[in-house]
């Protein structure tokens, strides 16, 4: 009787080890076409290899990439082997296979951030660190949202061992927290500042734009000499000049770098580094600064524009009477009202600044207390005195109100106009956002990131914290609540195009309460929650507006309570709820 074929366990684990190198040439493909999705164009020549040192790296001689991903099949593939199992810390190959294939998505993404850099001619020869960041910054943007929950917490724990037995060989054990991308972070992950601290340092940074190392010191919850090696950036100047002649140094750089990456609440997004690392800017139409003082002539021509826009462009009408409103409200701050003490002392502009035009605008109010030369520029007089030349667009205030006006009144076509149109209108289609005067408008518009979803693919994930809001421009995206141990959860329901969503751990900093999952391909803004929250501070109108949208969802969560309790599956999988 013959005896079954022995299986070659070398011929196994040779195969293994180069299906590693498979995936990481088949991710590279998925990557390329992620970034032309994007309109981020890759080199067309370069290709992925395998180094055969002992590093990674991008060329920027011949703009290729190579892989240092160990073999069995001979040269210096198995010498790489014991070295990277000896740094790590693992003993057996099945392990240090599991390792690299959890890292391979991550070495990929990671070397195609220095070939993009270079190809848009964004690469700085003179700071290494700088690129290692930035780098890292387009790494996550591709794979830390296509992570389940379960398998970010496996790589924490295999990078966890790994960086204990790496370093063990390191004198110096936080170069990765000090030359980390944003050092608060990386403090906060680390455990060595609390939560609560994270947050009051990145908002006091961000509105005061005071520098981190300055609040670290000034908060006195780190040791002296922590914050004085924070200070002389030290392990950024030792990266700069050696880092990649060490190997060890190297790896342990990465691997930190890479759990900060996973386990930061920061969320980084593609369109993000294409603006902010590539210089793809938007094509739209410059911000607007409000003047303390806005013209007469300025306030009459706003309102001008806006009536000659009746006939023509309901989305023209809103934008021109918002900026001619917003410029009064700007007038009468600075003016001697007919009020005890001649001036309000509140911020007139902050306090009206929404506007609904199925509402009472209390604008008309304020005519009452003006001064008589200042009734003629309210819309009451404006309306029964047109002047005979109804606009002029030379004394439209602004290089964006010229260019707006001269698109909606002809339709010529102007690409920045159209495409700060495009943004606009979509602003204007959710509800929370819609009342916003229109400069704070234009202001998100140029803060606002695309977000490409294919169907399966989950925007957020429940437990997580993530502090951005998003619009649902295009698609279907489902809610899905998962129980602990009961696989992939219970749908619960649906957000369509318009919904607006993430603004309730925007506000309470809570982690994310349910998992939302696109049904088909879809396509979202983001407004990321470092950018929101110095704004509401500005403009806390905004925080009511978000009060007001989570007041209608609780409403919309009471019905599905009441749904599921009568046991009403139908009307329970019908219900739209916006979390």
């Amino acid at each position: 009787m013959s005896q079954p074929a022995l299986v070659n366990t070398e011929e196994v684990e040779n195969e293994a080890f180069e299906q590693v190198f498979e995936r990481a040439m088949s991710l590279f493909e998925e990557y390329l076409g992620i970034c032309r999705a994007y309109g981020i164009q890759p080199d067309p020549n370069m290709k992925l290899h395998r180094a055969t040192g002992l590093n990674s790296y991008y060329n920027l001689a011949d703009g290729q990439i190579s892989l240092a991903l160990p073999t069995l099949k001979g040269g210096t593939g198995p010498l790489l082997l014991l070295f990277m199992k000896n740094m790590l810390g693992v003993d057996s190959n099945a392990e240090f296979l599991e390792i690299m294939n959890i890292l391979v998505p991550r070495l990929v993404a990671h070397e195609m951030g220095h070939a993009l850099r270079h190809r848009y001619d964004q690469f700085h020869r003179d700071n290494l660190w700088l690129e290692e960041q930035v780098a890292n910054q387009f790494a996550m943007s591709i794979i830390k949202r296509r992570m389940r929950p379960e398998h970010k917490q496996r790589i924490r724990e295999v990078l966890s061992r790994a960086i204990a037995s790496l370093g063990a060989k390191m004198e110096q054990k936080d170069i990765a927290i000090e030359s980390y991308r944003n050092v608060i972070h990386a403090l906060n992950v680390s455990q060595q500042i609390s939560d609560s601290m994270l947050d009051s340092v990145e908002l006091v940074r961000n509105v005061f734009s005071i520098d981190t190392e300055d609040l670290l010191r000034a908060s006195g919850q780190l040791p002296e000499q922590v914050v004085a090696r924070i200070e002389s950036h030290e392990a950024i100047e030792q990266l700069n000049e050696q880092y990649s002649k060490d190997s060890a140094r190297y790896m342990y750089y990465h691997l930190g770098w890479m759990y900060f990456d996973l386990l930061s609440k920061q969320s980084d997004y593609l369109d993000e580094f294409a603006v902010t690392r590539l210089d793809l800017k938007h094509k739209l139409l410059p911000e607007i600064e409000m003047p303390k003082f806005p013209e007469r002539i300025e306030i009459r021509s706003l309102f001008r524009a806006y009536q000659s826009l009746k006939d023509r462009s309901p989305l023209g009408v809103r934008f021109f009477y918002k900026r001619y409103r917003s410029s009064l409200l700007a007038r009468l701050e600075q003016t001697e009202l007919n009020v005890p003490g001649g001036r309000v002392k509140s911020d007139i502009s902050q306090l009206m600044e929404m506007w609904e035009e199925s509402e009472a605008d209390p604008l008309e109010f304020l005519e009452l207390i003006s001064p008589p030369e200042l009734k003629k520029l309210f819309p009451a007089y404006l309306a029964a005195n047109p002047d005979q030349v109804p606009v002029v667009p030379s004394e439209l205030p602004t290089e964006t109100d010229k260019r707006l006006w001269a698109y909606f009144i002809s339709g010529n076509y102007d690409e920045e106009a159209l495409k700060t149109a495009h943004r606009l209108e979509m602003l204007e289609n959710t509800p929370m956002l819609r009342p916003l005067p229109a400069e704070l408008q234009l202001w998100l518009m140029h803060r606002m990131y695309r977000l490409i979803l294919d169907s399966g693919e989950s925007v957020l994930w429940m437990g997580e914290r993530n502090t951005d809001i998003f619009i649902l421009t295009n698609g279907l995206l489902e809610i899905l609540i998962t129980d602990p141990g009961k696989g992939e959860g219970t749908h619960v329901g649906m957000l369509k195009p318009g919904s607006l969503f993430g603004e309730y751990s925007f506000i309470t900093n809570e982690a994310l309460s349910a998992t939302i999952r696109a049904v088909r391909p879809s396509e979202c803004y983001v407004f990321k929650g470092g950018d929101m929250r110095p704004m509401t501070f500005d403009h806390p109108t905004v925080l009511a507006q978000m009060a007001e949208s989570l007041a209608e969802k609780l409403s919309s969560a009471n019905h599905l309570l009441a749904s599921r309790n009568s046991g009403n599956t139908t009307e329970l999988n019908q219900l739209s709820v916006k979390p």
